[in-house]
């Protein structure tokens, strides 16, 4: 339960790709400038940095104190040997996982949840859901919460902001509202 907590969040928080995530390690976290963020090579082998907010860094701590590791400020080391998503912890050490298992424990997840939903339509979309939905979900709330399509396009590390523009699904009755009050 502390894991898939964690890897919402994750996913969600970081519009990170399940491989970035499942190949990452503690120590690709760092600090600058007082910030936390996550080091991630993805596609093309493209370097990355993802600012860590707040409420994700909260989640965190929280998901580090279940395997017994101090917050990440007071880490002792770089932890550079433990996976950012701690699959076990076998004689002292740290077991991750791999894109395949973020994918197939998400997908349990949502198909549980399909089967106890009395909406048929939200049940069909649980049914259907994919950890790249992660990524939507996350440019859309970033542009929904004031933040510039261009930072959105860096923090996704997309080439092109159309790709970017294309992650952003904007509501019916937003689309309604804006229209309305323009």
């Amino acid at each position: 339960k502390a894991r898939m907590k964690w890897v919402f969040y994750l996913l969600l928080y970081t519009g990170g790709r399940r491989t970035e995530i499942a190949n990452a390690k503690m120590g690709d976290l760092f600090f600058k400038n007082e910030r936390l963020w996550l080091r991630v090579i993805g596609k093309g082998n493209k370097y990355g940095e993802i600012p860590i907010t707040k409420n994700l860094r909260n989640a965190l701590n929280e998901y580090r104190s279940f395997y017994g590791l101090p917050k990440i400020c007071s880490r002792l080391d770089l932890e550079m040997d433990i996976p950012l998503i701690i699959k076990a912890n076998r004689n002292g050490k740290f077991l991750g996982v791999d894109g395949a298992t973020i994918w197939y424990s998400i997908k349990k997840v949502c198909l549980g949840l399909s089967e106890i939903t009395e909406d048929k339509v939200f049940s069909e979309k649980l049914k259907r859901f994919s950890t790249h939905w992660f990524r939507h979900t996350s440019a859309t709330l970033q542009v929904d919460a004031g933040i510039e399509i261009r930072i959105v396009q860096q923090i996704l590390r997309h080439k092109s902001i159309n790709t970017t523009m294309m992650y952003q699904h904007v509501a019916k009755d937003r689309q309604h509202d804006e229209m309305a009050a323009k």
